[in-house]
C-alpha cells in the first residue's frame, strides 16, 4: 500500500505508508492552520493514506510548506534511523514549484 500527497490538479508524491504517515505524523505539529483547514487536510488520510492540497489557499500552502520544512529538518537532524527521506525531499520540492509557492 502507498501513501500520497497531492500537491495540485497536475501532480503530487507517492511514496511508502510508513513515509506517508511518518511525514503526516512530523507535520501536524508545526501546522498553524483553523480547524477546519486541517480537518479538510486530514480527512482522507487513515482511510485512504491521501492527503490533497489543492483547495489550500496561498496562505495555508505556505503555512502547510513551512510546516513540511521544519519538520523535515528537524528529523534529519535528530535520527539516525534508516527511514528514506528522499520522498520527503521530493515533496519538498515539489510544492516549490506550485504556483502557490512564495520565498517571501
Amino acid at each position: 500500500m502507498a501513501g500520497y500527497i497531492a500537491i495540485s490538479d497536475t501532480g503530487g508524491v507517492s511514496m511508502s505508508t510508513l513515509t506517508f504517515d511518518l511525514i503526516i505524523k512530523e507535520i501536524k505539529p508545526y501546522l498553524i492552520l483553523d480547524n477546519e483547514v486541517i480537518e479538510e487536510l486530514y480527512a482522507d488520510v487513515d482511510t485512504f493514506n491521501v492527503m490533497d492540497l489543492g483547495e489550500l489557499s496561498n496562505k495555508d500552502f505556505m503555512t502547510f510548506y513551512l510546516a513540511c520544512f521544519y519538520s523535515y529538518e528537524k528529523f534529519i537532524k535528530s535520527t539516525s534511523t534508516s527511514i528514506p527521506t528522499s520522498p520527503w525531499k521530493e515533496v519538498l520540492d515539489k510544492l516549490r514549484e506550485d504556483p502557490r509557492f512564495s520565498e517571501k
